[in-house]
């Protein structure tokens, strides 16, 4: 029988942004894979049915024109992996399949610093109301905001085929809160077309047998290729409903959480730490075991929304407190979840083991891989910045989401600015070493000046170093 390349599959051939970066990703079962070029070449040819003897002699004929070395052995065990996680499938000679090659012909984006062909992350806001009006909220929802221009279940449709079609790597669908939405049962089935792994986030409260049946039926298409994430911001219904706004808040959360899980869900807690539910995390932890989730992701509140009005958010002292309990928390329980900790937009060094491994320091994923949708259909450069009047790319109305990725408007996120222009970075320890220092568009988003540092930065002024003797806090 011979094999082929399944329609799940995305190829992404990005070596104009990164020499290295050819790679497969397999979305039901959640793993993107970096090969050679010659095993490339040979995966965009396996979309026509061969047999595996066939693909070696193929694929020694590519190594030979790359000057690479693969041993008949080594690709035994590579097309056995292939058919063990469902990238190859079997299928009568003859058989085609196009959906692998989606994206990969879209040329590339004239600016400073090349970008990848089609973003591969994309955070779309279904819509900006929500059932609540959480404290820390970056978008200010509500039940009160108009959703009338809303993108429709068709617009939406067609979006998911445009990011289909361009290779989207990653989608993730938030609010808001995502099940306001009278479609929104409507708008999951859409999903199952996506090939990309798809988060979906929710506040827990609206769980509806009917919505709970389309994320069944979404769970069985892509398999490990969906995560629900689930808002959970604290471990005690105290801490957690103080934030949320509702007495009922934290057992709400607890049943559909219980659903989810028992659905077969690979769920992910979200908690905002804030002052209110510094000293409960033992009792979160404790509570993601017992539910049996697969991860829980802590962060600060970011200085948007309710948040700048609110007392919800850290100083760098507590925050790094929180983190070294985290880390001790995170070993105590490294065998029930994987622990996420960010540090958002406090400056901090800069991790080169993450995806910004790939990025110059005057760029971040904005507008080179990722960008953010707002309800409207309105572009914007990040998730944290839709919203912001003045950082407007483009509208889905008006264009298509590939041109849109080819427009001018991104030059700035595109290396189109220096690391010297940013004047009130200057004498910060992490000045040129900054996990935060790139990112530009949130900078703007607060102050209003693209250059300027971010609030997190004057709040950490004595720390860092700026502007008289410097108390650094050292992260270990």
């Amino acid at each position: 029988m011979a094999l082929v390349l399944n329609n799940d599959v995305v190829l992404r051939d990005e070596r104009q942004f990164h020499p290295d970066f050819l790679c497969y990703r397999n979305v039901p079962a959640y793993k993107t894979t970096y090969v050679s070029p010659a095993t490339f070449d040979l995966l965009k040819s396996w979309t026509s049915a061969m047999t595996a003897s066939d693909a070696r002699h193929r694929v020694s004929k590519l190594a030979l024109a790359y000057g690479e070395s693969i041993p008949d052995a080594e690709f035994d065990a590579f097309v056995q992996q292939l058919v063990k996680e469902g990238t190859l499938v079997e299928a009568p000679a003859g058989t085609k399949t196009t959906a692998p090659l989606w994206g990969l012909d879209n040329e590339v984006p004239d600016a400073p610093a090349k970008p990848m062909r089609f973003p591969s992350k994309v955070n779309l806001t279904l819509t900006q109301g929500c059932n609540l009006q959480c404290l820390h909220c970056l978008r200010s929802s509500s039940p009160y905001i108009d959703t009338s221009d809303d993108l429709t279940t068709m617009e939406l449709a067609d979006l998911f085929d445009q990011l289909n079609r361009g290779g989207l790597v990653a989608l993730a669908v938030s609010g808001g809160e995502t099940t306001v939405r009278q479609d929104i049962v409507e708008i999951i089935g859409l999903l199952h077309n996506v090939r990309a792994h798809t988060e979906f986030f929710t506040n827990g409260h609206r769980i509806t047998p009917a919505i709970r049946d389309g994320l069944k039926s979404l769970l069985r298409r892509k398999r490990l290729g969906m995560h629900v994430h689930v808002s959970l911001d604290g471990g005690t219904a105290e801490s957690h409903n103080w934030l949320r706004g509702r007495a009922d808040s934290f057992q709400r959360v607890i049943k559909s959480i219980e659903i989810l899980v028992g659905d077969g869900h690979i769920v992910i807690l979200e908690s905002v730490l804030t002052p209110s539910n510094l000293t409960v995390l033992p009792e979160l932890f404790a509570v993601a075991k017992r539910l049996g989730i697969r991860g829980l992701s802590l962060h600060p509140a970011s200085y948007t929304g309710r948040a700048k009005v609110n007392p919800v958010a850290l100083s760098p002292k507590e925050l790094l407190g929180a983190e070294l309990r985290i880390r001790e928390l995170a070993r105590q329980y490294t065998d029930s979840f994987k622990t996420e900790f960010k540090w958002q937009f406090f400056p901090h060094a800069a991790d080169f083991k993450s995806e910004r491994a790939f990025l110059a320091s005057n760029m971040s994923e904005a507008g080179t891989f990722h960008l953010g949708i707002q309800s409207n259909g309105l572009i914007y450069p990040c998730t944290e910045t839709i919203g912001t009047r003045g950082l407007e790319i483009g509208s889905l109305r008006e264009a298509s989401l590939h041109d849109i990725w080819h427009s001018k408007q991104w030059h700035f996120y595109r290396g189109g600015w220096e690391l010297a222009q940013l004047g009130g970075c200057r004498g910060c320890r992490f000045d040129g070493n900054c996990a935060t220092q790139a990112c530009r568009c949130y900078a703007f988003s607060q102050s209003g000046d693209c250059f300027a540092p971010m609030p997190e930065c004057y709040q950490s002024a004595a720390d860092l170093g700026i502007g008289g003797e410097a108390r650094h806090v050292e992260r270990v």
